[in-house]
């Protein structure tokens, strides 16, 4: 694992956002898979761990021991792991890798100068791979597209003076295809499929990131407490939790939310804390109290007082039975005989 991981990692920053060349992702899996082969066929981890485990080595402490038999072992899973992550590499991007290579065409920094062999040339496969891929069997249209990369290439050629020296977090081809979609209004009528193309593109997943950060929000938002939160609301935090700023950026955004909240409707409020009736300090003094009761609890204010006449209301009744049944006597008299005989205890 330690001499493959970082072959895949440095695979893996190829499809990074911001980072993504589409002229350089063939080129990085055919390395990847030369060295996942080197390797296998090298047996580094093998030979690292035969020098590990002498009396000297890094875990020579541990007292481990191999055979013939197991170092075999060993080679034949190491062939096997190897060989499987290359084909899932290649089953992964075989039949697209043709048509991701083709985007790459869209590069105004790569684009050769007017007048040139290169420049009359440039492109044409690729386009043709393209207009192959999303146009099949249509003649016609994938004509068009190509008469459309023909009339393009002048525009990247222009845009590739004007393509600033330091882009934030963005490729040039993203660049030339977002400028592209921008000016649609445009460039519709001129290049109908190439915009359209070019909005394939940009809408291409190339990680699975932002899925995985997708599903940690839901862990975060949605926990044990919150289990009866209806889908609106939860695909309303998570917005917020992804796409929103941090808390300490965003004070007056959160102060125009509840204020629209609060306008919304009419909503009923909480009793305030001061004395406008010119009450007793007693009765103000309960007031603050019942005020003060935990809000999370959503405790009403007069729930303190309702309670004591219901205990009251409860006593009376109980009172009432004592009496119909004449059972102050007979507590007096079962008093009586506790007392007699705790006192024969005491002495």
């Amino acid at each position: 694992m330690k001499a493959v991981l970082p072959e895949l990692a440095a695979l893996s920053r190829v499809f990074q956002r911001g980072t993504v060349n589409f002229g350089y992702i063939l080129p990085a899996i055919t390395y990847t898979t030369d060295k996942l082969t080197k390797i296998a066929q090298e047996e580094t981890p093998i030979a690292q761990l035969q020098v590990n485990i002498q009396q000297n080595g890094r875990l020579g402490t541990c007292e481990f021991k191999s055979n013939d038999h197991e170092i075999q072992v060993l080679r034949n899973l190491l062939k096997k792991y190897t060989q499987a992550l290359k084909e899932n590499i290649d089953s992964r991007f075989k039949d697209a890798m043709p048509v991701v290579c083709a985007f790459a065409i869209f590069n105004a920094n790569a684009i050769p100068n007017r007048g040139t062999a290169d420049f009359l040339s440039y492109g044409s496969k690729e386009i043709g791979t393209l207009s192959n891929h999303y146009f099949p069997g249509d003649k016609e249209t994938q004509q068009q597209v190509k008469a459309e990369w023909e009339k393009l290439k002048y525009d990247l050629l222009l845009w590739k003076e004007q393509i600033p020296q330091e882009l934030d977090n963005i490729t040039p081809t993203e660049w030339s295809l977002k400028r592209l979609l921008s000016m649609r209004t445009e460039y519709s009528h001129f290049y109908p499929k190439l915009v359209w193309i070019a909005e394939i593109i940009l809408s291409l997943p190339m990680s699975n990131a932002w899925p995985e950060r997708g599903a940690s929000a839901v862990k975060r938002v949605k926990s044990r407490l919150r289990s009866s939160m209806t889908n609106q609301m939860l695909e309303a935090l998570l917005h917020i939790s992804i796409n929103g700023p941090p808390v300490a950026e965003a004070q007056d955004l959160v102060k125009e939310a509840v204020e629209a909240w609060s306008n919304t409707k009419k909503r009923r409020k909480l009793p305030s804390s001061a004395n406008p009736g010119g009450t007793s300090s007693g009765n103000s003094q309960s007031e603050a109290q019942a005020i003060l009761v935990d809000s999370a609890v959503q405790t009403d204010i007069q729930v303190q007082e309702d309670e004591k006449v219901e205990e009251a209301s409860v006593q009376a009744e109980v009172e009432a039975a004592v009496e119909a049944f004449k059972l102050a006597a007979h507590q007096a008299s079962h008093d009586s005989d506790d007392s007699a005989s705790e006192s024969e205890e005491e002495y």
